[in-house]
């Protein structure tokens, strides 16, 4: 009821159970990984990054903490982070993604993200809601802000008349938020604080590694 791994009374009762059925630790391993990937959700990388952590706060329902895991996660996985972990656990003021190195980051990890939350959240949250969104409503950078509730205000066609950004801590970090409100972009952000930023340029160049290149419209959704 607390953990996605079984406590040490059950891992004793699995040992002897291996060992009378003759699977090999290895095995048993193996096992284990693929049932907890049915059950909780995959955690593949193809860079060697580890979402363990981020699978089980989205099982518990954690939305505020799996939001910064995710950014730990990708600014691990974008091999930017090492440096700033070591001085800010809490990556707070470090913003060090820009459209130009999502490149860096393969597709296969940006789907594990994004069926992590689909999964958890029963396709309220992820990358792929997201894209969705963005996709509705035109390729609009402006409404797709305000769609998600990242921002507030009116404009015409794509040119803003008034625009209203929210700080990161007036999100909405429960199940009651918006369509594609979590996970949120924070770790593309320049600097918090004047709020919680989205630049434009940003929103299409992630978009279109989204769409175009990792194909995240025409992935199998988790709950299929």
């Amino acid at each position: 009821a607390t953990s996605l791994y079984p406590l040490q009374f059950d891992q004793g009762r699995l040992e002897q159970a291996r060992r009378i059925w003759e699977i090999s630790p290895e095995e048993a391993q193996a096992i284990e990984r693929e049932e907890t990937a049915i059950l909780y959700g995959d955690i593949q990388s193809a860079i060697g990054a580890d979402y363990s952590r981020l699978r089980e706060l989205l099982w518990q329902g954690d939305w505020l903490e799996a939001d910064r895991e995710t950014e730990r996660a990708l600014l691990r996985a974008f091999s930017l982070g090492q440096r700033a972990l070591s001085a800010d656990p809490s990556l707070q003021d470090v913003r060090l993604i820009d459209q130009w190195t999502l490149e860096q980051l393969p597709c296969l990890d940006l789907i594990t993200i994004d069926q992590l939350w689909s999964l958890h959240s029963e396709e309220h949250f992820g990358f792929k809601v997201q894209a969705q969104i963005f996709e509705e409503l035109q390729r609009q950078p402006h409404d797709f802000l305000r769609a998600v509730g990242w921002a507030e205000g009116l404009s015409v066609g794509n040119t803003p008349i008034f625009k209203s950004t929210r700080s990161y801590s007036d999100l909405d970090f429960s199940r009651q938020a918006p369509d594609g409100h979590l996970p949120t972009w924070r770790w593309c952000c320049p600097s918090l604080e004047g709020g919680y930023v989205v630049e434009d340029v940003f929103i299409d160049a992630f978009m279109s590694r989204l769409i175009n290149t990792c194909q995240l419209l025409g992935q199998v959704s988790p709950q299929s």
